[in-house]
């Protein structure tokens, strides 16, 4: 056999052999070395996130529950007092000149109060009706808030109901419902202003854009545009109402900016409980957290039923690049984070948009997926659910395919509702 044929035969042949199997056995163990890398970056991120949230939690509360000691002495002075009276039951008078409204009957303010008054203001109307009409109304009386008062505090009879509202031009500034009992408030704007305190985690009311607490009936939430001014971090709505059924409908929050070392911005936060959250079409965007719905302070909430919802986490803005940390959260289900601790949840067309990359996108919803807790979150289609948990139904980690559920221009100022179901 010639010698140029041997070699294209047989030795040829072997060595091409021996080559692919060194090649296969070095590429599955780069494999397996990259996939053991991927694993602990992607550990050792929920670790720090983690702990993060668990320092959002630890501190948030401890603002809000100084003790009154020698030992809490400093932390009471940087929550000031006027956080533990806000957090509390305990009415108390508005701060930084803000004023108390009285709750007698006047002329509504805002062109859109809902189907009690008939509004006959222009605007988008979103496609179908909402699921939760607001509460029947029993001699209700209106009180119209000012703007320019931050917060504005109304505090009102809980045995009597009520409808707020707010200015034509948009509340500059933010507000506290204080009592009531059926409360509705449909339509207008807030604004926190540039003026809000960034400093305190909301111990003045400054940064809170609505904040319900101690009502005793159905508080109803709808078309309402909450926003800041350029680069203000603060909270959408803050509940602190264990004997209230809260419903949010049709709202839409904007750039709900934070960070753990100042403002622990949340869209809605139930800290202080409530006797059920209800939400039908909210559109949020921020870059600290969404929905923070586990029970704290001893008062739960007693369920939440979560519809058509979609949250956005916002790349930071530059401006506050350097002083924000944490983050990136947009449903948290649970009493801190190292428990199971929570209750019945519902959740239907929840969608989260990833758009930061600071952390993956199953990094957004608690318990996470490697959070080690036995109720952690199972990933399956792009979809976060809780088998461990009370809570029925899923989250899409993406962003909802037909576009927000609330778009620009349908909460506000000109707001149009839709109606609602069975009515």
């Amino acid at each position: 056999m010639p010698l140029s044929r041997r070699y294209t035969s047989v030795v040829f042949p072997s060595t091409i052999r021996a080559m692919t199997i060194f090649v296969t056995l070095a590429c599955v163990y780069l494999t397996l070395a990259f996939n053991a890398g991927s694993a602990a970056g992607h550990a050792a991120q929920a670790r720090s996130h983690a702990l993060h949230a668990a320092a959002h939690q630890t501190v948030k509360r401890s603002c809000r529950h100084a003790k009154a000691s020698a030992g809490h002495a400093a932390k009471k002075r940087k929550c000031a007092n006027a956080k533990k009276n806000r957090r509390r039951g305990k009415a108390r008078a508005p701060v930084s000149g803000g004023k108390t409204g009285s709750g007698k009957a006047g002329a509504p303010t805002s062109p859109a109060l809902g189907k009690e008054l008939g509004s006959t203001a222009t605007g988008l109307v979103t496609e179908g009706p909402l699921k939760w009409a607001p509460p029947a109304l029993s001699s209700p009386k209106i009180v119209s808030v000012p703007s320019g008062q931050d917060p504005y505090v109304l505090n009102l009879n809980t045995g009597q109901d009520y409808i707020v509202s707010l200015p034509t031009t948009g509340l500059h500034g933010t507000l506290e419902i204080n009592g009531g009992h059926n409360v509705v408030l449909t339509g207008g704007e807030i604004i926190v202003p540039s003026s809000a305190n960034q400093s305190d985690n909301g111990a003045d009311g400054s940064d809170t854009a609505l904040y319900v607490r101690g009502s005793t009936g159905v508080v109803h939430l709808e078309g309402l545009l909450l926003r800041g001014e350029a680069n203000v971090q603060f909270d959408g709505i803050d509940v602190n109402a264990p004997e209230a059924v809260v419903q949010v409908e049709n709202v839409r929050m904007s750039e709900l900016y934070g960070s753990q070392t100042t403002e622990h911005a949340d869209a809605i936060q139930t800290w202080g409980g409530a006797k059920a959250l209800d939400i039908d079409r909210l559109t949020a965007d921020g870059d600290y957290q969404g929905l923070t719905i586990n029970p704290n302070n001893g008062n739960s909430v007693a369920s939440s039923d979560i519809e058509n919802v979609n949250l956005t986490v916002d790349p930071r803005p530059a401006a506050l690049a350097e002083s924000s940390v944490g983050g990136g959260i947009m449903l948290w289900l649970t009493t801190e984070t190292s428990t199971c601790n929570t209750r019945p949840v519902k959740l239907s067309n929840v969608y989260i948009d990833n758009e930061s990359g600071r952390v993956p996108s199953t990094e957004t919803v608690w318990p996470s997926p490697t959070s080690g807790l036995p109720c952690a979150a199972v990933i399956s289609g792009g979809r976060a659910s809780w088998p461990g948990l009370p809570v029925s139904g899923s989250v899409s980690l993406s962003a909802p395919p037909a576009g927000s559920f609330v778009p620009a221009g349908v909460a506000g100022l000109s707001y149009l509702s839709p109606g609602y179901l069975g009515s």
